[in-house]
């Protein structure tokens, strides 16, 4: 019985060790999980170990940060799609898409960077900005606009304009183009339109701008000759600028440019509320763009006002291409003396501005205007359709 005695205490004590044991790898295991849950929510990196430790034998952890703080600071981020589709829904892949291709960010473009065109930045300030600015000032019966168009011959501005409208509206910015809302396939065009337009209800204070918009809906005499493709288009495209252009106090206005303002099918046309001229820059506008590519001492000299009266017909592109063109000839001497190692890039001052008129006077034989035999056209048009100030 003794023996007996001993060894039940023996067994005893080894059964209280092991579960000892047990209760301490029990507690090791839930502050092990406690530990990794805290640190998984605390830290938003990973720890890189590298293969090649260090010379002195340790292990080197480094810590790598999941996001980049300069993007998050530079970006404005746009607020997620959430539940505006189901998850696996293909609508909301086409957002996506949309969403990051379509969408600009940061354009950056204000108001004074668009030289000349005052009379245009009023009618865009009183269509679009001051609505978005001071909403109580338009009630159900007088509604702000919804759909401006900017017409006029190329290179005069009009995307300029739509970016610096976005910008001065802190707007969303949807840049629409031939390519991202038309399709081959059967009823994706119409689904790409659909996703578009949510969107932009989505995305609201939005722009919609549509460069080129005659490519969207021409005005044809012959409907034989349009592919169902294209009415099944027209008809989807018409029908939800109508629904989305109808709502009150969403925010959402369609802004469209076009070089061919003739060719614009009469029911897209009568959607675009506001019809805004974008005509050839004027003498005292060539001359401020002018006198933004030349050195300050040449800014009221004769042959630089001379100049700006002998560009008439020249549009804004023309006259960058033209200044750009002084800028060559500016740099041909330079390059002849670079060739020949006979000075070095260290030797070269280079503010970017034209130091004489002579260059943008040897520039203008070559660079003629291009749109100037269109300008009557324009005018007839606009005295039919458009709005003035």
């Amino acid at each position: 019985n003794k023996r007996a005695e001993r060894i039940s205490k023996i067994y005893s004590k080894q059964e209280d060790r092991v579960t000892e044991e047990c209760n301490n790898i029990g507690k090791n295991k839930v502050a092990q999980k406690h530990t990794t849950f805290t640190w998984n929510e605390l830290n938003l990196g990973m720890t890189v170990t590298p293969i090649f430790p260090a010379e002195s034998g340790d292990r080197v952890a480094i810590q790598v940060p999941m996001f980049d703080e300069t993007f998050i600071n530079n970006e404005r981020l746009l607020k997620p799609i959430g539940n505006l589709y189901p998850f696996s829904s293909e609508l909301k892949e086409i957002a996506d898409v949309m969403s990051r291709e379509i969408v600009q960010q940061n354009l950056n473009v204000h108001w004074d960077d668009v030289k000349g065109l005052k009379d245009c930045k009023m009618l865009l300030k009183e269509a679009i900005l001051y609505p978005m600015k001071y909403p109580s000032l338009f009630n159900k019966r007088f509604g702000f606009c919804k759909g401006v168009l900017l017409y006029g011959p190329p290179g005069t501005g009009k995307t300029m304009l739509a970016k610096a409208v976005a910008t001065e509206c802190q707007s969303t910015f949807f840049n629409i183009t031939s390519s991202s809302v038309i399709s081959k396939w059967r009823g994706d065009s119409e689904k790409y339109i659909r996703v578009l337009t949510d969107l932009a209800k989505h995305y609201a204070p939005t722009i919609i701008f549509i460069d080129e918009i005659d490519w969207t809906t021409t005005k044809n005499i012959d409907h034989s000759s349009n592919s169902e493709p294209a009415r099944r288009f027209r008809a989807e495209l018409l029908a939800r600028l109508d629904g989305l252009l109808s709502m009150e106090y969403t925010n959402v206005v369609l802004l469209a440019a076009t070089n061919v303002p003739w060719n614009i099918d009469i029911a897209l046309l009568r959607r675009l509320e506001k019809r805004i001229f974008v005509d050839l820059p004027d003498e005292t506008s060539r001359l401020e763009i002018l006198q933004s590519y030349v050195r300050e001492d040449l800014y009221n000299s004769p042959e630089i006002l001379k100049l700006a009266k002998e560009t008439e017909g020249y549009s804004c592109a023309d006259l960058k291409l033209l200044c750009k063109e002084a800028w060559i000839s500016q740099l041909r001497p330079i390059w002849a003396s670079l060739e020949a190692k006979t000075i070095s890039m260290n030797n070269i001052q280079n503010d970017s501005l034209i130091s004489a008129i002579n260059h943008i006077a040897l520039a203008k034989t070559k660079v003629k205007p291009i749109t100037k035999h269109m300008n009557a056209q324009y005018t007839e048009w606009h005295e039919e359709f458009g709005f003035s100030k």
